[in-house]
C-alpha cells in the first residue's frame, strides 16, 4: 500500500512538473529541479516494493513461504519484474530528454539505481545462504536475482548511449528470470506435496525417486547461475561488462563494482549447491523419505515447459 501511494505520489508530482502524464521523454531544458528529484525518488520507491528492491524488501521473503508453489511461482517470476519494468521505463524514458542539459541527470539517477542494485544482489545472496527453509531460500534468491537486474539498468542509464548491452541484460535476465524462478518454485512445490516438508533439514537422496523434478530444477539451477550454454550465462555476461565498463567511466568506489558482482554470483552458486544437495542428493535419515514418488502428470508437465 505504501509502494502504491508513494508511486501514485510521484506520477502526480511528474504531471505537475511537466504538464503531462505520458510515458515520453522529459520536455527541453526542463532542469535539475528538486521537486524532479522527488519525483524520481518516489516512482524509484513505489517500482522499489514491488521490484523486491532493497531495503523495501522486507515483504517478499515472508511471502513466499506461505504462498502456495503456482502463486510463488507468479510473484517471484511475473509481478516483482513489473517494478524492474517500472524504473526501466523512468530510467530511459520519463527522466530522459533530447537535450544535453539533462544527460547529467539521467547519469546520477543510473549510477543511484547502480548501486541499490549492487546491495540488492549481495544482500539477497548473504541471506539466502543461511536459510534453512526451501521456498526462503527461493524468496531471497529472488531479491538477489532482482539486485543484478536493477545494476544492469542503472548501468545502462549511467553509460547512457554506450549503455545498450547493460539495459538490455538487465531487461533479458527479466524474462530469464521468470522461466528459471518459476521452474524452481514449481519444483520445490512438488517436493514439499510429495515429501510434506519443504525444510532442508528434513529431505535428501530425492534424486532417485523424482528424476523429472530433479532434472528441471538442475538445469534451471544451471540458468539462475549462469553456467554457460544456459539462458542466466547471456544476461549475466551483458550485465557484468556494463557494469565493468561503468567501473571503469567512474572510477573510485565503483571500481569495486565488479568484485560486488563476482561475489554476489559465487554466492548464488554456492546457495543453489546447497539447495540441490540437500533436497536431492545426500544420504536422508532412515526412512524419511521413503515413501516420496514423482509428482503427478500435470505437475510434471510445467517444470520442463519452463
Amino acid at each position: 500500500l505504501g509502494g502504491g501511494i508513494s508511486l501514485l505520489a510521484g506520477i502526480f508530482l511528474f504531471q505537475a512538473l511537466t504538464g503531462s502524464d505520458a510515458l515520453e521523454t522529459l520536455p527541453p531544458n526542463t532542469g535539475n529541479s528538486t521537486l524532479l528529484w522527488a519525483a524520481f525518488g518516489l516512482l524509484l520507491t513505489g517500482f522499489g516494493v514491488k521490484a523486491g528492491m532493497v531495503p523495501l524488501h522486507v515483504w517478499l521473503p515472508d511471502a513466499h513461504p506461505v504462498a502456495p508453489p503456482p502463486a510463488s511461482a507468479l510473484l517471484s517470476g511475473v509481478m516483482i519484474k513489473v517494478g524492474a519494468y517500472g524504473i526501466f521505463r523512468c530510467l530511459n524514458v520519463l527522466f530522459m530528454s533530447e537535450s544535453g542539459d539533462q544527460w547529467a541527470l539521467t547519469a546520477a539517477m543510473g549510477l543511484i539505481v547502480l548501486w541499490i542494485g549492487l546491495i540488492t544482489m549481495l544482500v539477497g545472496a548473504m541471506l539466502a545462504l543461511g536459510q534453512q527453509q526451501a521456498k526462503r531460500l527461493l524468496a531471497w534468491s529472488s531479491v538477489s536475482q532482482m539486485g543484478f537486474v536493477l545494476a544492469g539498468l542503472g548501468a545502462g542509464a549511467y553509460l547512457g548511449a554506450d549503455g545498450a548491452m547493460a539495459s538490455a541484460g538487465g531487461l533479458l535476465h527479466i524474462v530469464n528470470h521468470g522461466l528459471f524462478k518459476g521452474a524452481l518454485f514449481l519444483g520445490m512445490g512438488a517436493v514439499a506435496m510429495r515429501a510434506g516438508t519443504a525444510d532442508l533439514d528434513r529431505l535428501g537422496g530425492l534424486w532417485r525417486k523424482m528424476p523429472v523434478t530433479f532434472t528441471a530444477m538442475l538445469v534451471a539451477t544451471a540458468g539462475v547461475t549462469g553456467v554457460p550454454l544456459f539462458n542466466g550465462f547471456a544476461s549475466k555476461s551483458m550485465i557484468h561488462h556494463g557494469i565493468v565498463q561503468a567501473g571503469e567511466q567512474a572510477g573510485g568506489p565503483l571500481a569495486l563494482a565488479e568484485w560486488i558482482f563476482l561475489a554476489a554470483s559465487a554466492g548464488t552458486v554456492a546457495y543453489f549447491v546447497k539447495l540441490i544437495a540437500y533436497v536431492f542428493m545426500r544420504r536422508p535419515e532412515h526412512g524419511r523419505t521413503d515413501s516420496v514418488r514423482e509428482a503427478p502428470a500435470p505437475m510434471l508437465a510445467a517444470m520442463p515447459l519452463l
